[in-house]
């Protein structure tokens, strides 16, 4: 109960007792060895299970032998030691039943980093089938899942994890980070605060804690958790970091402004400070200022470029903010600026130019650069803006938006064009499949419009109503993440005339 309760100088206590009364056995050893790894303590961990590697003299490898090799290993490679575990590797008696499966486990140990996520969690489940049961493979297995996205396997296998491992404040960050990936941030938050009120924490839970009461709209918690951080890891440059990036998000504007030239005076070479006040500058409306900063010669053009054009555009200089690209285009052509002129022209409905634009910078992509998020960006834009031409070539399109599905299915925005084009040119099953299989749809008032909007192109009426019915309510309790550029009252009025004319 001690360690439930995080009172680890107690539990060091009951181990000495337990030492005077001659009660300290073999399992109470590895049990010592697990309380020091939880609460931090590698030395003592490793010294208590390097008592137990091997067997006596007189006697076969035992399976205390073998827990306390897998053990050591596992915290020989957290802390990058990576010889000794090669040197463990050759005091497996070759007599040993489990040596083989040993070995993979060591393998993985040392070289997982460069090993794909799908063959190391093979391997894992190969090795917990053949090896006696063991909280480490738990725990190698629980944060391979997380790294692979699949957070909800990963909490399965976290809460398989003994007690006095899970409610270690290291690994119950990592759960409570598994919880909010698959959607639960309150029970994240239950577990990080109960942790947080015994006056257990990491940086990183704290961390956690601040984006996830954040999102929660806590302001108070998350600031306070920002403050305790800031009181702590001071010294940390993306503490601080983050505490401008807080600030921005709660509208406390010029609080963030005071730490970011905290942050430009301590760091000096570092241009994303001021680029980051300017920034600020620019949401809160000082634009004389902003623009005296890009102009203060000692930031990258590259930079300075974006936020001068975006100046431009917030005083309604439209024209000056092209003319200023353009400019700067034919000087010196890069796909970032590429990108900054055809986003430009999105902006100013110069639909045409922003495609051949995107179509550009497709033609130019290399093989290995036909990937990514960034990739799928241009994709996707390249479909919307021959979307907003009065006559889309259907082939470039829909190419291009299936494209950016292909690289980026999650993203509700590369969704919301893909079925636009799809309903553009009449694929209306093609659009209900994708749009009723995409997780999000029915959080997202412009997908479900969508969806009602294929369902009445195929004459279902009944599933037409009642996605727009669904698009006004979602429209009463959130924006969703893409825009809805059509109001309530004209869903409501399209709804009443379907069913007077049905």
């Amino acid at each position: 109960m001690r360690a439930y309760e995080y009172d680890y100088a107690g539990i060091d206590d009951l181990f000495k007792e337990t030492r005077k009364l001659g009660l300290y056995s073999n399992e109470v050893a590895l049990e010592e060895a697990a309380f020091c790894y939880v609460s931090g303590k590698y030395e003592p961990a490793i010294k208590i299970l390097a008592e137990y590697r091997k067997a006596n003299k007189d006697q076969k490898d035992q399976l205390i032998n073998h827990r306390a090799r897998m053990n050591l290993a596992f915290i020989y490679a957290a802390k990058k030691n990576i010889d000794s575990i090669a040197v463990m590797s050759k005091e497996i008696p070759d007599s040993s039943p489990v040596k083989s499966m040993e070995l993979k486990f060591y393998t993985l140990l040392k070289q997982g980093e460069n090993i794909d996520p799908a063959t190391i969690l093979k391997t894992l489940d190969t090795i917990r089938k053949s090896l006696p049961p063991n909280p480490f493979i738990e725990l190698y297995t629980a944060r391979a899942l997380l790294k692979s996205g699949d957070a909800t396997k990963a909490v399965e296998v976290y809460k398989r994890l003994p007690g006095i491992y899970l409610r270690s404040p290291g690994i119950l960050t990592e759960y409570a980070m598994a919880l909010s990936r698959t959607g639960k941030s309150n029970e994240a938050l239950v577990a990080l605060s109960t942790m947080h009120r015994r006056g257990s924490f990491t940086k990183t839970s704290l961390e956690l804690f601040r984006d996830l009461t954040f999102k929660q709209n806590l302001l108070d918690k998350s600031e306070n958790a920002q403050k305790l951080l800031e009181k702590l890891y001071g010294n940390d440059a993306r503490i601080r970091w983050n505490g401008a990036t807080l600030a921005l998000r709660s509208g406390k504007v010029d609080s963030a402004i005071t730490l970011l030239k905290d942050l430009e005076k301590q760091f000096p070479n570092e241009p994303q400070f001021k680029t980051a006040q300017i920034s600020a500058l620019i949401i809160k409306g000082d634009y004389d200022k902003a623009l005296a900063l890009c102009h203060s010669g000692n930031l990258p053009r590259e930079m300075t470029l974006p936020l001068e054009s975006q100046i431009l555009k917030k005083q309604g200089k439209d024209s000056e903010a092209l003319s200023l690209i353009e400019s700067a285009v034919k000087e010196k052509s890069t796909p970032q600026l590429q990108i900054l002129h055809a986003e430009m022209l999105l902006a100013m409905n110069k639909n045409e130019q922003a495609a051949k634009i995107y179509e550009s910078l497709i033609d130019s992509l290399k093989p290995d650069q036909k990937n990514g998020a960034a990739t799928a960006a241009i994709y996707n834009n390249l479909a919307w803006a021959q979307l907003q031409t009065e006559n889309p070539d259907k082939k470039v399109t829909l190419k291009a938006a299936e494209r950016a599905y292909e690289l980026l299915p999650s993203s509700a925005s590369i969704i919301d064009t893909y079925s636009e084009a799809l309903i553009k040119f009449n694929e209306y099953d093609k659009c209900i499949k994708i749009l009723e299989s995409y997780k999000n749809t029915a959080k997202e008032p412009r997908l479900t419009f969508q969806l009602g909007i294929a369902y009445e192109k195929k004459k279902d009426l009944n599933k037409a109503i009642r996605n727009y019915k669904a698009a006004i309510a979602l429209m009463d309790s959130s924006s969703g993440t893409v825009k809805m550029d059509i109001s309530k009252a004209s869903v409501e009025n399209h709804i009443e005339k379907l069913m007077n004319n049905d």
